[in-house]
């Protein structure tokens, strides 16, 4: 009798230990998913990068400024980030306006016909990746609009959901900022970055709103598919019949992009 009540407690010890182990193994092989709070919502970003791309240097410099609707009175505010070092002096709450300052993105080395190597940057945010990027309220649902300025080195085009409305030379870089996006997710916006002396070509239809870029090893094939999405394209729009209209519409292929095509409004990346 004595024998079966330490055998029983063996087993529990046992059963004890391999619980702990499960949940180790959860919480270090998946990320968890915290719920933000509705109370306090986004209703538009102002985000401003520094990609630094030369050898050996990976990170990016950021500011984020957040209009928010606080629906009642709260002693914090609480928002998703990953990964960022975050500059707590320059983190204020004035007018509703939020600083800071972070690192982020995914960068792909490239060797061009000449040998020499170059940097292709791109956004992959799907399911909670812009967390990455900068501090923001992470979630599908807390929807937003967005004002996207990149300054990048003038050997460089940058690309994101929307047109470009003005360019500023600041010696030998370049401060790209966009139009305005219509509300959307966290995860939809994008951001690519690609040399402009290199094998990249670009095609595009008459007033570029239809654009492809890729290797110029791939322009025969680009070709075709840049006849058929500007045929489609139109078609596509009438069919949904969205008072939400794309301006433009970048298609990039960028060789070991993580998955094989991540769609975002108005720049599509493939690899």
């Amino acid at each position: 009798m004595k024998q079966s009540k330490i055998d029983m407690e063996f087993l529990k010890l046992l059963l004890n230990i391999g619980l702990i182990l499960v949940m180790s193994f959860s919480i270090n092989g998946f990320e968890i998913i915290r719920r933000l709070s509705v109370n306090t919502i986004p209703i538009h970003y102002d985000i401003k990068l520094i990609p630094y791309l030369e050898e050996g240097n990976s990170t990016f410099h950021g500011e984020s400024n957040v209009k928010i609707v606080i629906y009642h009175a709260s002693q914090n505010i609480n928002l998703h980030s990953r990964e960022l070092e975050i500059n707590e002096r320059a983190t204020t709450l004035i007018n509703d306006k939020v600083g800071f300052v972070q690192t982020g993105f995914m960068k792909f080395p490239y060797t061009n016909k000449e040998g020499n190597k170059m940097w292709v940057v791109a956004t992959h945010f799907e399911p909670n990746g812009a967390r990455r990027m900068f501090p923001c309220w992470d979630e599908p649902a807390l929807k937003a609009t967005f004002n996207i300025s990149v300054i990048h080195d003038e050997k460089y085009i940058v690309l994101s959901n929307m047109p470009v409305r003005e360019q500023w030379q600041i010696d030998d870089l370049i401060l790209t900022h966009f139009n305005t996006t219509p509300i959307m997710s966290t995860y939809l916006v994008a951001i690519v970055i690609i040399p402009i002396q290199s094998d990249f070509v670009r095609v595009s239809n008459a007033n570029k709103t239809i654009n492809f870029w890729c290797n110029s090893s791939l322009a025969k094939q680009i070709n075709l598919a840049h006849s058929i999405a500007r045929k489609i394209t139109p078609l596509l729009i009438e069919y949904i019949n969205s008072s939400e209209k794309v301006p433009k519409m970048d298609h990039v292929i960028i060789p070991n992009f993580p998955i094989h095509g991540k769609e975002n409004w108005g720049l599509i990346i493939y690899r």
